[in-house]
């Protein structure tokens, strides 16, 4: 997990997606809220961002 050079998608609350841009030489990093219940609530806000991050890849 601590390699800068794959990208890795993470689920949960207080996880961290990093997605690396290879051909941009840059690291991106989408994280989810911390609080279990807000992290349920919010769930669908979580999936988008994350997709949206992905599809820029």
């Amino acid at each position: 997990m601590i390699a800068e050079n794959i990208s890795i998608i993470s689920l949960g609350a207080d996880a961290i997606t990093k997605i690396v841009y290879e051909d941009e030489n840059r690291i991106e990093r989408v994280a989810n809220v911390k609080d279990v219940r807000e992290y349920i609530s919010r769930i669908d806000e979580m999936i988008y961002k994350k997709l949206k991050a992905l599809s820029d890849t």
